[in-house]
């Protein structure tokens, strides 16, 4: 790692130096990341009217023990270099923040590029102490780049622009940097993406959402980026109604943008999967909050969600579809030419539907969406119109608005399951819609209700009816997906595709007999909310 030239950068002003002084406080970091094609960047930051702005180089050195100690608790340490002066910062996430792209950091000048953990005080280098287990922290990977500076204002608010050009190095790999930070300085989150969508729209720039530590840790480890899964957002018994939007809203896109990088990395199957659920959790809770909450934001933001689930069903249908069929039919028989074709054309299908992910990753709307929904959140954008009534509403423990809800939807799912072995495919359709309607909402409102084992204890009892149906489903989809591989691949398919046909059926016949007692056991569970 070679030394490099220009201005330390330093975040934390008032840092003290090693000789003494205070203990340093740990702030707040706020930033969204753009990225796009090298000509894009250059443009929107030139386009920028800043009251200030420097240039200069940097080197980050990013430590942690052999074995991720530091990592694996969502720690990055590192050192920056830069004329011969040292910076060491400590980041790390807070799940209890409610502002999301944020993270918390401290930062302390040191003497050189080995990390003394005690310059940031007795407590925080107890916590990395403990961390490590006293293992050794050594440097793992650096990052290398050029970085020009530029202080703007959106609003009330002052933002810092970086744009950086370089390169994160591990050994003899290395990954490009190219993007923009925007860093909010003080002021309004809101303001801080509302100026990311202003550059974003005007130069066709995509969400970034791995930082520069995240995607070097991986680099070192050699790893994927993982999965995410759907959480409860952090709400209490005694949360407000107006809270409860704000948090559901945050951890959807929250759930959505987590699922990116595996997607983009590697098209991981259930990145897809967790994608889509994201977007219907969200459509499911705007859906919900509007009986109450009449904010006209909600029907736009309820169709954007649906047309990128949409985007996402192709590559999703196709998984569960070929999963299905191997495990199925296939494994039964003797494979054939037959099954070959029809293998050929599932894969046709399955790139054709990643790609459509792709695309919707990459289309600008889709970073103008997360960015309106982040904004949206982080000024409460629901009560832009609402009378004096709703607004009071709003001020509500979210539990009695939680209640009034399951309770709704509670009843709408007994209705449609009476006589369930008797029903249209159109009810048992809709009565499977409601049951994850009902399952999202209690994922999400479940933390307002002391009552954690009955949460998992009711969840538990409908997720078996649920299951039946979504075969039922499955199998209505997979008639369609049939047909279009047919359309791929002509008679060369032929018997494969009867073969599927027939396995579909006897598959909807045998899921249909445990329909009835599924559903009695789903009404027999205990309601939490009650």
């Amino acid at each position: 790692m070679s030394s490099v030239e220009g201005d330390i950068e330093q975040i934390g002003a008032g840092a003290p130096s090693p000789e003494g002084g205070l203990p340093p406080l740990a702030g707040l970091e706020c930033e969204v990341k753009l990225e796009g094609a090298p000509a894009a960047l250059d443009a929107a930051f030139a386009s920028i009217e800043a009251e200030k702005s420097s240039q200069r180089t940097l080197l980050s050195i990013y430590f942690d023990t052999p074995g991720g100690a530091l990592w694996g608790q969502r720690r990055s340490l590192r050192i920056r270099k830069s004329q011969g002066k040292y910076l060491q910062t400590l980041k790390w996430d807070d799940e209890s923040l409610d502002q999301p792209d944020t993270r918390r950091e401290i930062e302390v000048r040191c003497k050189a590029s080995e990390p003394e953990p005690a310059l940031f005080g007795p407590d925080i280098a107890a916590q990395i102490e403990d961390m490590t287990a006293g293992a050794p922290l050594v440097a793992r990977f650096s990052a290398q780049f050029r970085r020009k500076i530029a202080l703007a204002k959106c609003g009330v608010s002052i933002i810092e622009a970086a744009i950086d050009i370089g390169q994160i190095i591990d050994g003899d790999r290395q990954l490009p940097v190219r993007e923009i930070e925007l860093e909010l300085k003080e002021g309004e989150p809101a303001d801080l993406y509302q100026f990311a969508e202003q550059l974003s729209a005007a130069y066709n720039l995509r969400l970034g959402v791995l930082t520069k530590s995240q995607r070097g840790f991986l680099l070192a480890a050699n790893e994927m980026a993982g999965v995410r899964k759907a959480k409860s957002p952090h709400i209490s018994a005694d949360t407000r109604l107006d809270d409860l939007v704000g948090a559901a809203i945050t951890e959807c896109i929250d759930h959505f943008v987590g699922n990116w990088p595996p997607l983009l990395q590697s098209d991981n199957r259930d990145a897809i999967h967790q994608l889509r659920v994201s977007m219907r959790r969200l459509r499911s809770l705007l859906a919900v909050f509007h009986k109450e909450i009449p904010a006209p934001a909600f029907f736009g933001f309820r169709k954007e969600a649906r047309d990128i689930a949409s985007a996402l069903g192709m590559a999703r249908d196709t998984d569960v579809f070929s999963s299905t069929v191997e495990k199925g039919p296939f494994a039964a028989v003797e494979t054939d030419g037959s099954i070959e074709a029809l293998r050929a054309a599932i894969e046709e299908r399955r790139e054709e539907g990643y790609g459509q992910a792709h695309a919707m990753l990459a289309a600008p709307q889709t970073t103008r969406f997360v960015l309106e929904m982040r904004g949206f959140a982080a000024r409460r954008g629901w009560r832009e119109g609402l009378d004096a009534e709703h607004l009071i509403a709003l001020g509500e423990p979210a539990a009695r608005f939680a209640r009034r809800t399951l309770d709704r939807l509670d009843r709408k799912a007994r209705k449609l399951g009476r006589d369930i072995e008797a029903a249209e495919p159109e009810d048992v359709h809709k009565l499977r819609i409601v049951l994850k309607n009902i399952r999202y909402c209690a994922e999400m409102f479940g933390p307002l209700f002391d009552e954690r084992q009955s949460v998992r204890k009711y969840l538990k009892s409908g997720a078996h009816l649920q299951d039946v149906l979504g075969v039922h489903n499955d199998m209505a989809v997979s008639k369609e997906i049939v047909g279009d591989l047919e359309r791929r691949s002509g008679a060369s398919c032929a018997r494969a595709a009867g073969l599927v046909t027939g396995w579909t059926a006897r598959g909807l016949q045998h899921s249909g007999e445990s329909l009835k007692d599924d559903f009695r056991d789903f009404k027999k569970a205990e309601r939490f909310w009650r």
